[in-house]
């Protein structure tokens, strides 16, 4: 489970996930939420292909200006309520430019 790992980190401007394993993981619930000051993450590399829960996952990343999900497979999610919820627009009330293959939601 990857619940809530990075949650509430407000002193986070950028993650490296480059050495991260998510493989076989079922749970992203909150994994970033409202890490508010958060303005670089690259997803590339995760590997969601187990994930069912994606509830809150980028809840409330208001610095967030783009995120690519090319690489998202959401095709096991039971879950995505309030995924991107409190993060559509960053705090100079800008749309966040979702790139790559998931249609914007």
């Amino acid at each position: 489970s990857c619940a809530f790992m990075f949650a509430f980190r407000k002193d986070l401007k950028k993650i490296n996930l480059s050495n991260f394993s998510t493989e076989g993981v079922v749970t992203t619930k909150g994994m970033f939420a409202f890490c508010g000051n958060l303005e670089e993450l690259d997803t590339s590399l995760l590997n969601t292909e187990s994930v069912v829960d994606y509830t809150d996952m980028f809840r409330g990343c208001k610095a967030l200006t783009q995120l690519d999900l090319c690489r998202f497979s959401l095709q096991s999610a039971k879950r995505t309520r309030g995924m991107f919820l409190g993060s559509k627009r960053n705090s100079n009330n800008k749309a966040i430019r979702y790139t790559g293959c998931v249609r914007r939601l």
